[in-house]
């Protein structure tokens, strides 16, 4: 579980090539941040946090662009994707599309506004 840049930092310098993180949903199903919170495994520390905007332009930059910290090192970006406080299917509906939205703007987009036609 790496939700801060620190912590991911951490993991793929010890050589990991995956990495898992936590996205928590504000009430209105908005993807808010990288956050785990209280209940973790034993020696971790779960209150870490980093807004997911800043946290996927990090990996993108991080991990994919030319001269990267981390270049060609992660294979695997595991989503843990935390609903509990989400009510309803519309709910996390909207907390999917709004992660797609984040995960396309912020991944493959260059930061800009994307456009996600449903049906």
């Amino acid at each position: 579980m790496a939700n801060s840049l620190e912590e991911f930092d951490h993991f793929m310098a010890q050589g990991v090539n995956a990495i898992e993180a936590d996205v928590a949903f504000a009430p209105n199903a908005t993807a808010l941040m990288f956050y785990h919170g209280p209940g973790c495994d034993y020696g971790r520390d779960c209150e870490r946090e980093t807004r997911i905007d800043e946290y996927l332009s990090y990996v993108k930059d991080a991990v994919s662009a030319e001269g990267g910290k981390h270049s060609d090192k992660m294979l695997l970006f595991y989503l843990d994707i935390k609903t509990e406080n989400l009510r309803g299917r519309q709910a996390k509906y909207n907390a999917g599309v709004s992660l797609a939205l984040n995960l396309m703007q912020h991944l493959w987009s260059q930061g800009k506004p994307t456009i996600l036609c449903l049906r």
